[in-house]
């Protein structure tokens, strides 16, 4: 606890010591070690599946369930050799601490440091998402089923593509495997030679770059300072094929683009969003896209509403992105179609990709910490990094989340 930087870790440097937390924190410890059984994890051994340093973790796990398990990973106070394992069997188990979930958060921009990614993946310019070379898709024709705000619109008739996992998946993989998912997202938006790209939000260079490499020509929309200064210098090699628009909120409101495009792409940006922001996301692509422009969307989603998912989730919002929401597929579909201007027209689910680049890159963070410690990352963050990985992870594995592309269309004028 000594190593803890109480400015920058309050919540962290400070282990919860009231009376709730004390009255609750026995209880708890029970609770966790029936849960713990329960899933089949061992505590004790040669070789636990989890070892318990401080009883802390208790008094976190009383005082805020599922942020506290997270805090506590943070503070050092118990470790795992297979975290992803652990947590997933947590979930499976139906492991539900009260967790206190913070609502009503919008979405602020704020993207993870580039130097994380290049530690992650070996590129700072990649993204989370992976597609490897191996995988079969079977493909269906799904209706998507009418709410109460869109009983008036005529059925959604989509095509869905389900890539089964990956056979054999090696580190040398990940890099390729990034770029391939970039690439597949470009081809959902049909980016081709003289395409005009909007990526919106901007959370890496990845996008902008593969485009720019298709001879499209890109604009670039961010409002964080790092992500900005990255785009800014490819700018500077793009010959006028890309403008970066820095932006003072974190989505423009729709029609303030001077141009309109053929193509909108987002990458890792829609689980960052709230539900209100995401709907504004889509009138502003749907403002900016020329009829018959093509959104390309690759976000996390939640296979279920589930009270497990957003505790689990809540070390997220509270440490990494603030508005942090799995959407439900559906949800975003109907989202599409409340917007009457754009029409989903494709969904190709590769969570199994996705989870095995995720193990790749956590594994790859881990064997690079003391570079990571080198740039400032001290160990707190490390262990937030590598936590929320696995977590993500995690909720794959445990078939409460996926990954998927959506492919849509605007389909009407502008007014």
């Amino acid at each position: 606890m000594s190593t803890i930087d109480e400015d920058r870790w309050p919540a962290i440097a400070d282990v919860p010591d009231h009376a709730r937390a004390r009255r609750r924190a026995r209880k708890v410890e029970s609770e966790f070690a029936l849960a713990c059984e329960k899933a089949g994890l061992r505590l004790e051994g040669e070789d636990p599946d989890l070892r318990v340093f401080e009883e802390a973790l208790f008094y976190r796990l009383a005082d805020v369930g599922w942020l506290g398990l997270g805090e506590s990973f943070m503070a050092g106070e118990w470790t795992s050799p297979r975290l992803a394992m652990v947590l997933e069997r947590l979930l499976r188990a139906g492991y539900n601490p009260k967790t206190p979930v913070r609502t009503g958060v919008r979405y602020d921009g704020s993207v993870a440091p580039l130097e994380l990614h290049r530690l992650s993946g070996g590129d700072s310019t990649n993204t989370y998402a992976t597609l490897f070379s191996s995988g079969v898709p079977t493909m269906q024709r799904e209706t998507l089923s009418q709410t109460a705000r869109t009983k008036h619109t005529p059925p959604l008739s989509i095509e869905v593509t389900t890539l089964s996992d990956p056979t054999v998946v090696e580190r040398d993989d990940l890099t390729e495997a990034q770029s391939r998912a970039t690439q597949a997202l470009l081809d959902v938006a049909n980016v081709g030679t003289g395409a005009y790209v909007l990526d919106l939000p901007a959370q890496t260079p990845a996008l902008t770059l593969a485009a720019l490499a298709r001879h499209a020509t890109v604009d670039a929309l961010a409002s964080d300072p790092d992500v900005l200064a990255s785009l800014e210098q490819v700018a500077q090699i793009a010959d006028g094929a890309l403008e970066v628009v820095p932006t003072l909120t974190p989505l423009p409101d729709p029609g303030a683009f001077r141009r309109r495009f053929d193509a909108c792409v987002s990458v890792d940006s829609a689980e960052s969003m709230d539900p209100r922001s995401l709907q504004h996301f889509f009138k502003v692509v749907e403002q900016a896209l020329v009829p018959g422009g093509r959104l390309a969307l690759q976000t996390l989603v939640a296979h279920e509403p589930s009270k497990s998912v957003a505790g689990c989730t809540e070390l997220i919002r509270a440490y990494v992105t603030p508005a942090f929401h799995l959407h439900d597929r559906d949800d975003i579909l109907h989202l599409m179609l409340k917007s009457q201007g754009m029409k989903a027209t494709d969904v190709l689910h590769f969570g199994g990709h996705y989870v095995e680049g995720l193990r790749l890159e956590r594994e790859r963070f881990e064997g690079h910490e003391r570079e990571a410690a080198a740039l400032g990352f001290d160990a707190v963050y490390r262990r937030l990094w590598i936590y929320q990985l696995a977590l993500k992870e995690a909720l794959i594995l445990a078939e409460l989340a996926d990954a998927i592309i959506i492919g849509a269309s605007a389909h009407r004028a502008r007014l």
